[in-house]
């Protein structure tokens, strides 16, 4: 591709030194003193560099809204509010081997320990545990079936969330509670109980108080109570909709693989040592697969998209280094050969304010060109860049906006230092000279 674009871009010249060979040298001769646009390439050199540098400004119009848009989505995307409170939140992810955990009362006994022996480290505010923490492991989704309403139909059934995990859990998360209550030593696998999360609530109950009402996952299984409602999480993306979540308590539904989390004051990886050693104190042979903080699975969750700004930003940024670059060497360029064309027009006495307003008008046509094209072109590009885009849409004109008036006032000042010489013409010298 490189060696392809250096071809290309050698065209242009290759070609023009062939016209010159064919030229007439007696009507160039006379072009060139009459100062009409004589020189390399003449008029038709002059159209093609002003052609060139129009598509610079578009492209890079172009490239400055695509990453105007996708700053505005990233920056949308981080006001967000994933349902919990990631800062200050360990997370150590357990999966304890049914070889020495074969039954329900294992499993139950060691999250008891470890949750014992985690709330009395120094700094601790709040432990739990969870089958699949948000941003990272997967959840358990299937149908749920609410009591006292016909059994749906084929396709009609409530798709929810479910997630096992100890009362302590929603405190360290800080997931607000709405009503209701959490899970505490009352609740026994002998008299199921259920937490559901806000839109859940609203859908299968919509008007009434869900406390106390009943659900049931899949048409075999067990009816619980609803006991407590608690916000939206997002568990796999800040761009995603909330699923619709149930709670469970883990010792209703024993796992084998579960995620610590434990909320500290301050410098929560401070805990990772001490942590580990409480877990060999429970078990010599019971490592953590996974240890780290929860605010780093969340952003990690936003990797790509940074990414993706970051990278047409980039493009963005050199596009308008270049197109600048385009402005001055044309305009410098045009101010050269029309030196005996401002030393006449001085001469019969235009001012130099108005030889400096000539070169500006001259950027000013070139750059409002390029950018009717870049505008066009942006909103071609934007249906690609709408599925990659967040709270906004791609023909915000916000950052239409702002992208033209950014173009406009580099190409303008790309453009002051060739119409400063301009005005600083002495009639006197050019005349002399030609």
């Amino acid at each position: 591709m490189t060696l392809a674009a250096g071809l290309l871009a050698g065209l242009a010249p290759a070609v023009g030194t062939l016209r010159t060979m064919r030229v007439d040298l007696r009507s160039a001769l006379e072009q060139g003193g009459r100062g009409a646009g004589g020189g390399a390439g003449g008029r038709g050199g002059n159209r093609l560099r002003r052609g060139l540098v129009i598509a610079e400004i578009a492209m890079s119009l172009a490239l400055l809204i695509g990453a105007g848009l996708l700053i505005r989505s990233f920056a949308k995307l981080l006001a967000v509010s994933p349902g919990f409170e990631a800062d200050g939140v360990l997370a150590a992810t357990l999966p304890l081997p049914q070889a020495r955990y074969r039954s329900d009362a294992q499993v139950v006994a060691f999250v008891d320990r470890l949750l014992q022996r985690t709330a009395a480290l120094p700094g601790v505010v709040a432990a739990g545990i969870v089958d699949s923490v948000p941003f990272g492991n997967a959840d358990v989704d299937g149908d749920i079936f609410i009591f006292g309403r016909p059994k749906p139909r084929p396709g009609e059934a409530i798709d929810a969330q479910q997630q096992e995990v100890s009362g302590g859990y929603f405190g360290a998360m800080r997931i607000p509670l709405r009503r209701g209550r959490t899970f505490d030593d009352r609740d026994s696998p002998s008299a199921p109980v259920v937490i559901v999360n806000e839109d859940l609530a609203r859908l299968a109950w919509p008007g009434e108080d869900p406390i106390g009402k009943q659900l049931k996952w899949g048409e075999h299984g067990r009816w619980m109570t609803v006991v407590g409602v608690v916000g939206n999480v997002h568990q796999f993306a800040l761009d995603e909709k909330p699923f619709l979540d149930t709670y469970v308590p883990y010792r209703q539904v024993p796992t084998p693989f579960f995620t610590l989390v434990v909320r500290r004051a301050a410098n929560p990886l401070g805990l990772a040592a001490q942590l580990r050693q409480e877990v060999l104190a429970l078990d010599r042979q019971q490592p953590i697969a996974r240890l780290g903080l929860l605010a780093d699975m969340v952003d990690r969750s936003l990797a790509q998209r940074r990414f993706q700004m970051l990278l047409i930003g980039s493009l963005a940024l050199l596009a308008l280094v270049l197109a600048s670059l385009g402005v001055y060497g044309v305009m410098s360029y045009a101010v050269l050969q029309r030196a005996q064309e401002v030393g006449v027009r001085m001469a019969l006495g235009a001012r130099r304010a108005q030889v400096f307003a000539l070169v500006l008008r001259g950027t000013l046509a070139m750059t409002a060109a390029g950018i009717a094209a870049g505008v066009l072109g942006s909103l071609v590009l934007g249906r690609f860049l709408q599925a990659l885009l967040y709270g906004i849409r791609s023909n915000d004109p916000a950052v239409y906006a702002l992208g033209c008036c950014t173009l406009l006032g580099v190409a303008l000042l790309a453009a002051f230092l060739p119409a400063r010489r301009a005005a600083e013409i002495d009639p006197a010298i050019t005349l002399r000279g030609d």
